[in-house]
């Protein structure tokens, strides 16, 4: 079985350079791809970097579309497990990931989201309240950290769209999240969560919308 691990990163080097060597230690078959969105590049020697140009919160979903094509383009995987630079791995969490989502029996599924954080499981960017289903829960939310397979893409038709620029005038999320977690649940398909997290997130300040995390921190 296949794995593509795909990293974005900005101005965090040696975060993203301890991922990968978890991703490593834990997965050493996984082929890791890191998108640096034009912040200092990690000094990687056991991954694939690719240096994109930063256009800020307002232009992050353009290195999802970047990314979306390139794994178009370069197919091959089973799964695709989505990563943030400051996230760290508890012993086991990848293989405990494609556990739990082949494990899934529903049709309509195209991801797993591996990270609990203190938003909890209210609703996320759609009116659905979660729903405990054996070890996972529906979710129906996608925040750029899970892991997917090719149904995934398929939904979404290989493509992330323009984030409106009316989006910003009231939020502080780039809207990625927001976008794919509409159209994926207009097209009826489901976003799982594991019941415990098996990502963790520091406490450490946002790259995306610093003042925001401090008055709302994850």
């Amino acid at each position: 079985m296949k794995l593509r691990v795909v990293i974005t990163t900005y101005n965090r080097p040696t975060m993203c350079e301890e991922l990968v060597v978890q991703i490593r230690s834990q997965y050493a078959g996984a082929d890791i791809h890191v998108y640096n969105d034009g912040g200092v590049p990690p000094n990687l020697y056991d991954a694939k970097l690719h240096n994109k140009h930063h256009r800020g919160r307002r232009g992050y979903h353009y290195l999802w579309r970047e990314i979306f094509q390139h794994l178009k383009r370069n197919q091959g995987w089973r799964y695709v497990l989505f990563l943030p630079d400051d996230a760290t791995l508890i012993d086991g969490a990848i293989s405990e990931m494609i556990r739990l989502y082949a494990a899934i029996d529903d049709e309509n599924k195209v991801g797993l989201v591996p990270l609990v954080d203190q938003r909890g499981r209210g609703p996320q960017w759609v009116p659905f309240d979660p729903v405990r289903a054996g070890d996972v829960w529906l979710v129906k939310w996608f925040d750029c950290c899970a892991l997917v397979d090719y149904a995934f893409f398929d939904a979404l038709s290989w493509h992330v769209a323009e984030v409106p620029q009316a989006h910003f005038d009231n939020n502080e999320s780039s809207g990625v999240g927001s976008q794919i977690s509409k159209r994926l649940d207009s097209k009826g398909k489901a976003m799982y969560q594991s019941h415990e997290s098996l990502v963790l997130h520091g406490d450490h300040e946002s790259k995306m919308h610093p003042i925001h995390r401090k008055e709302v921190p994850l």
